[in-house]
């Protein structure tokens, strides 16, 4: 009866011993998969870290650069007002002068638009109709045609 015990215990335990392989086999695989999942997530983190860095250091030139974007976008119209004001000749001998500042403007504001989530400021740019309405302005009394990007701006009038 020992014989027999022996026996089925032996052929029970072909199966498990044809399994070793195997399973030392799927160990390996499960191993590189999990290095290669690795790898990924290490390039991944690093690319997310990088994309940080990148964020922040534009936040900070957006924000803090010389009073930051706000304050140059409220500069721009600034600018142009005063330049009607004391040498409207200016932009009637230099009209790409007028058309340069508005640009820059537009420029501003588009990135403003963007990025101003980011930002933190206790003063707010003016708004588009007012340095819009200074741009319209400067245009008609130098006598110029207003460009095709500042017909979305609509005029305030009082």
């Amino acid at each position: 009866m020992n014989n027999y015990l022996i026996a089925a215990l032996v052929v029970m335990a072909i199966p498990y011993a044809l399994l070793i392989p195997f399973t030392r086999q799927m160990r390996k695989e499960a191993e590189i998969e999990r290095e290669s999942y690795r790898s990924q997530l290490k390039y991944l983190t690093d690319a997310c870290q990088q994309a940080q860095l990148f964020q922040s250091e534009v936040t900070h030139v957006l924000q803090h650069c010389t009073g930051g974007i706000v304050k140059r976008l409220n500069e721009s119209s600034q600018i142009v007002h005063s330049i009607q004001s004391s040498a409207p000749e200016l932009f009637q001998k230099n009209s790409s002068l007028l058309y340069c500042l508005h640009a820059n403007d537009q420029f501003l504001a588009r990135l403003y638009s963007v990025a101003g989530d980011c930002l933190e400021s206790d003063v707010a740019p003016q708004d588009e109709q007012t340095r819009g309405a200074v741009f319209i302005d400067a245009y008609e009394s130098a006598g110029l045609a207003v460009p095709p990007f500042a017909t979305h701006q609509v005029r305030a009038k009082s």
